[in-house]
């Protein structure tokens, strides 16, 4: 599955998600420079997603994240 349709996933089951940052060549001042190595923030960029990392997570609630990962992407 698509790391949009895995965040789709979380989203249902009321669990927040988001992408990794943009790489800075994609942002507006950036678009028109030199690009060095582009190829792995783009790659990581598509294929990342950040997930909830809180302190306060319990291990319950890490456990369901792991699960729905898990079912989602077998």
């Amino acid at each position: 599955k698509s790391i949009g349709e895995i965040q789709k996933i979380l989203q249902k089951k009321q669990i927040e998600s988001r992408r990794i940052w943009r790489p800075i060549h994609q942002t507006q001042p950036y678009r028109n420079t030199i690009i060095i190595g582009g190829e792995n923030s783009n790659y990581l960029f598509e294929n990342t997603l950040s997930l909830p990392s809180s302190v306060g997570l319990t291990t319950t609630q890490q456990k369901k994240i792991v699960e729905i990962i898990k079912d989602a992407i077998t």
